[in-house]
Order: C-alpha cells, then sequence, then structure tokens
C-alpha cells in the first residue's frame, strides 16, 4: 500500500481516468449479477441449449468403430417381409448373427406377442446368454418371456421441455427392483470378459473404479431439469 501511494504521488492518476475505471468496473459487476440472477431463474436456458444444440451439430462425423454393427429394417425388407416382421424372419435374421460369434446382441424391437410362423424358431434363439431385449417401462410394453430380467433394459427416453431428446436414462432406482437401459444393459454384456464390475452407490454408477456422475438439475445450460435417476 504504501508502495501504491508513492506512485499514485509520483504519477497521479487523472480524475476522468479514475472515474472511468469505476465505472467500469460497477458496469461489470452489474452485468455479472444480471446475468447470475437470470441464469439462476432459468430465463437463459433456452438459449443455452439452443447454442449447445448449434455446437453439437457442427460437431465433424464419429470415426466407424468396427467393433459394432447395426442391422436396420429399410423400406426394401418392409416391401419384402410385411411388418410386423414375422417370428420366423427374426429368427432367421439372429441366427445369421449368432453364427458370426458376437459377444452380444441387442434386439431393439418390442416382441411381447407372438407373430406367426416360427414362434418357437424366435423363442429358442431368444434364449441365448448374448441377447438383451427391450421393454417400455412408461408404455408397459413387456419383453419377451423368454429373456429373464437380467437380460432385459428399458428403452423409454427422457425429452426436455422443449421436446428434444439430449440425455439418456441409464438406470433407475425403484424400490421393487433396479431398472437398467437397453443401452447399459447391452454394454456391461459386452464388456463383462473384461472384468469391469458394474455398481450404484448414492454419488455414481461404477463401472470398475470408473464413476459415472449423473446429471444434476443446473447441469451445463440447465437450470430447473428434471434429474431424477441417473
Amino acid at each position: 500500500m504504501e508502495l501504491l501511494g508513492r506512485w499514485q504521488m509520483l504519477y497521479p492518476m487523472p480524475h476522468r481516468l479514475r472515474a472511468a475505471g469505476r465505472s467500469i468496473l460497477l458496469g461489470s459487476l452489474l452485468t455479472s449479477v444480471l446475468l447470475i440472477g437470470l441464469q439462476t431463474l432459468g430465463w437463459l436456458e433456452p438459449l443455452e441449449l439452443r447454442v449447445f444444440d448449434h455446437l453439437m451439430q457442427r460437431r465433424a462425423d464419429a470415426t466407424v468403430d468396427d467393433r459394432l454393427l447395426i442391422v436396420g429394417i429399410g423400406e426394401t425388407d418392409l416391401h419384402r417381409y410385411g411388418w410386423p416382421l414375422s417370428d420366423a424372419v427374426l429368427a432367421q435374421g439372429i441366427t445369421q448373427l449368432q453364427s458370426h460369434q458376437p459377444r452380444v446382441i441387442g434386439l431393439d424391437l418390442y416382441r411381447d406377442l407372438a407373430h406367426p410362423p416360427g414362434t418357437l424358431d424366435l423363442k429358442s434363439v431368444l434364449q441365448a446368454e448374448n441377447m438383451v431385449a427391450i421393454t417400455n417401462i412408461l408404455s408397459s410394453v413387456a419383453a419377451p418371456a423368454e429373456v429373464p430380467v437380467d437380460r432385459i433394459g428399458f428403452n423409454d427416453f427422457v425429452l426436455d421441455v422443449d421436446g428434444v431428446l439430449r440425455r439418456s436414462l441409464l438406470f433407475v432406482a425403484a424400490d421393487d427392483q433396479d431398472y437398467y437401459s437397453f443401452a447399459l444393459r447391452v454394454g456391461l454384456r459386452y464388456l463383462a470378459p473384461l472384468g469391469q464390475a458394474f455398481r450404484c452407490s448414492s454419488e455414481a454408477l461404477w463401472l470398475g473404479q470408473t464413476p459415472i456422475f449423473p446429471l444434476t438439475t443446473d447441469s451445463g445450460g440447465y437450470q430447473r431439469a428434471d434429474a431424477r435417476g441417473y
């Protein structure tokens, strides 16, 4: 402080410059308080989420991972086999995939009802230990009866208030049982040979020693997000 006082005596700061400095400081302080207040109230959330969407859309395309194969059902298939696919066609497709000895197969199709012919064949292939099926909790769509609970994952999604899908629900702990997402079930089955134990705590999901922390109500651009579950 003494050195600063001597420096000011030798080089006095003009009154206008000091006043301008105070004005800039006060203006910066008021702007910061205003922005923090608007963000806390959630008024900036729509803008921040749109900026996030824009940045995500401008990302470079991810490289193809040759460990993954997605088998889709296109217009040509619908014209050839009809819809819904018969149990025989579905069983034949799964059997062909099994011939390549995949570590896991995730069947992302609702199959709570039989669509003969070929129902017995489909029931047989669904009993394979590397098969994962889906259910929908909100719509009460059951998984195939042949698939045990530890190979069933939900495909429910959480939409933001503007109707955009930005996040994925992985796990929900309920009083009756724990619910795993379809993606989590498939991922855990794939990683099982690596010895990555999975567990859930009140702070995070744990894959081995790696934590997967859940979003909070104010993560990123969110201010009042529904952050229940993981």
